[in-house]
């Protein structure tokens, strides 16, 4: 009896319990809103992406004295409105390279021109606020006016904080190579010189001189401090339009090395760019000579220079290339040694210079010689 009303009370029980299930609303998946789109599907996890930096490099700084004469503003000199036409095309890139020729001694020691330099610090201020980043040193004036001279250029340089190589304060200053990192790419920077217009260095460190030993020592070291090697070379032979064999020959020597570009320098007057082979099969991208940028030279070819301008690519393997080169022809004005401009010189007007349209035509066509692509900035 007992178990018949327990059994009729659980049969109670569930039925209630039934019931009241019956009697909740009903709990609907939601439609979505009319014309909604259904949710993405969840993004892959992207490779690691590559890595790209412009580095920017243009030629000759040789401050002559009617150049810094010039420049002259009561007891000091200004040498940034010779410059300032310049700053667009130089302060964008991730790095910009330019050679020092004349070395930056100071007032203090007496200004001089050709043959042996000596000029006002104040161009290095001028160079710092026109955008520039890596000042090459290694040239055949280095030694122009002695040690004393050299070692004001180095403290200079180091009080405004700009990286520069080529010349050095101790054997240990030079083992250490100089680099940087823009963009996730790191650069080391070497520059070696032909000679010192036969002054004999009173110290071994104190300039690099091309030495194929010595400079393979060197680009091993940098190569593995960093993911592309930049080699400023002052070489070749003054006033030369067109690479020597020598010239040819340790710019291919640099690239079987691995240097990823090389920054010519010291024949005053602009000699085209080529790419060249390695024989690992890279590509090292060789500016043999930008000419001069800023100087007081009277040969008219030495009027001549240019921004040049080459894009490095790492990829996601770390893989280093070189690609797109682009060049802005410049013209190193003055009227009558006065009014020093560095302008470009698609804008030089007739007036300015009778034969600016012809000369630029003749930079274009003479830039283009090896790499006939050549990409040519159009002047702001």
């Amino acid at each position: 009896m007992k178990t018949r009303i327990a059994l009729i009370i659980l049969l109670f029980l569930a039925a209630v319990g039934i019931a009241f299930l019956l009697l909740l609303p009903k709990q609907e998946t939601p439609s979505p809103a009319k014309g909604a789109k259904p949710p993405a599907p969840q993004a892959q996890p992207e490779k690691p992406a590559g890595h790209t930096v412009r580095l920017t490099a243009v030629g000759d700084v040789l401050i002559h004295d009617r150049v810094y004469n010039d420049a002259k503003t009561g007891t000091s000199y200004d040498f940034k409105p010779m410059l300032a036409s310049m700053k667009p095309y130089i302060e964008p890139a991730d790095a910009a390279f330019v050679n020092q020729e004349s070395v930056v001694g100071g007032a203090e020691l007496g200004l001089s021109t050709y043959p042996s330099f000596n000029s006002p610090v104040e161009i290095a201020d001028a160079l710092k606020d026109t955008g520039f980043d890596v000042i090459g040193t290694a040239n055949n004036h280095a030694l122009d006016r002695g040690e004393k001279a050299l070692r004001n250029s180095i403290a200079y340089w180091n009080k405004l904080g700009l990286l520069h190589t080529g010349t050095f304060e101790s054997e240990a200053d030079r083992e250490n190579i100089r680099t940087f990192t823009k963009n996730g790419i790191t650069f080391s920077v070497l520059a070696y010189t032909f000679g010192t217009n036969g002054i004999r260095s009173p110290q071994p460190y104190l300039v690099n001189y091309i030495d194929r030993e010595r400079m393979k020592r060197d680009v091993a070291k940098a190569k593995q401090l960093s993911d592309a090697v930049v080699v400023m070379l002052h070489f070749g032979t003054e006033f030369e339009t067109m690479p020597n064999t020598e010239q040819q020959s340790l710019a291919q020597y640099l690239t079987d090395l691995g240097v990823t570009i090389i920054f010519g320098h010291h024949p005053h007057v602009l000699q085209p760019p080529a790419f060249l082979t390695g024989k690992n099969g890279q590509q090292t991208f060789v500016a043999y000579s930008l000419g001069n940028f800023l100087a007081g030279q009277e040969n008219q070819t030495t009027w001549f220079g240019g921004v040049m301008n080459i894009q490095v690519n790492k990829d996601a393997a770390g893989h280093v290339t070189v690609a797109n080169p682009s060049f802005l022809p410049t013209l190193n004005y003055s009227k009558q040694a006065h009014g020093y401009r560095v302008l470009p010189l698609e804008n030089v007007t007739k007036e300015q210079y009778p034969d600016a349209p012809a000369q630029y035509a003749a930079v274009v066509k003479h830039m283009r010689t090896f790499i006939p692509d050549l990409q040519i900035v159009q002047a702001k």
